[in-house]
């Protein structure tokens, strides 16, 4: 079976957003305040970039210190009726739902309402899943740093099992945030999508973001193609998963300027308080880095963006 080509590079962070660590010896390349040149090359060079990779479109946001100063779109988003993207277009955000979520945790965080090292059996009843003890290891920490031991996900017809010792290592999992959805919900006493709604979507303006499908997106989504550049079937949720659902928009998520210092410890505050950043974060996982592998914004964890030689 042919792999699926999503039609779409949906979004782009381009610099700004916090420097990380660098090893020793590396000076940082020095980013560019936003100028007239910067956009005209890339109004340039994304389309090459378009036409070589066979994609047929693209939006795309630029942040600088926690601003949009750009968004634009490229190309099509259906190679059929040769639609173009536009700001507007709606895009499946796929694991990119997870951050977003992770967002709306740690506000619960902030409320008192969750605590991050609780185990999340404490919050449900009757259990997840039934007859390993290793469940009441598992915590909101370990869902949003992918250390809960269970699958990504679990296949159809199987059962959910946890696979190696909650916290012991990495591995990455939607099932975990699955799992905490169901916390979440039932902490709040919402379904997934109106919590989001209610805390995130709201409050930082992500006024097309929806976990749910929405009738508006009918005529504002991308669809997906495969690698002939064939138009395939767009599912629609109809069940919210805080793990992979989310549709969007690149100036949505542009919209998240408390993401701004996620790689060097401290957000914005405008929506979260400093000390869930500094409670977020744990060196317990083993291996490679830990920073590329979190969805919880902190200086230990979180959103990586790294730095490269050449710099928009």
């Amino acid at each position: 079976m042919r792999r699926l080509r999503v039609c779409l590079a949906w979004l782009l962070f381009v610099g700004g957003l916090g420097a990380l660590p660098m090893a020793a010896g590396q000076t940082a390349p020095a980013v560019k305040k936003p100028d007239q040149a910067t956009t005209v090359r890339l109004q340039k060079s994304v389309p090459e970039l378009l036409q070589k990779g066979t994609v047929p479109g693209l939006s795309i946001a630029l942040l600088r210190d926690a601003t949009t100063y750009w968004v634009h779109s490229f190309g099509v988003r259906d190679t059929k009726s040769g639609q173009p993207v536009t700001e507007e277009t709606i895009f499946e955000a796929a694991s990119l739902s997870k951050p977003v979520f992770a967002y709306g945790v740690l506000k619960l965080v902030d409320q008192g309402k969750l605590d991050l090292d609780k185990p999340l059996s404490k919050y449900l009843s009757p259990p997840y899943i039934e007859g390993d003890d290793r469940l009441d290891k598992i915590t909101a920490r370990y869902v949003l740093s992918h250390r809960t031991g269970f699958p990504n996900w679990r296949g159809d017809g199987n059962a959910l099992t946890i696979r190696f010792t909650p916290g012991e290592r990495f591995s990455y999992s939607g099932e975990g945030f699955v799992y905490l959805q169901k916390v979440v919900e039932r902490v709040t006493s919402k379904a997934l999508n109106d919590y989001m709604t209610e805390a995130v979507f709201v409050p930082l303006g992500m006024k097309s973001s929806s976990y749910l499908w929405r009738n508006d997106y009918d005529v504002r989504t991308a669809t997906g193609h495969d690698i002939d550049g064939q138009t395939r079937e767009k599912s629609k949720p109809k069940e919210a998963n805080a793990a992979a659902s989310l549709h969007t928009t690149a100036a949505d998520i542009a919209h998240q300027r408390s993401f701004r210092k996620a790689s060097s410890g401290g957000w914005d505050g405008e929506y979260k308080k400093p000390r869930t950043v500094n409670r977020s974060g744990t060196g317990e996982t083993t291996g490679r880095s830990s920073a590329s592998r979190f969805s919880i914004p902190s200086a230990k964890s979180g959103w990586c963006f790294s730095r490269t030689a050449k710099m928009v």
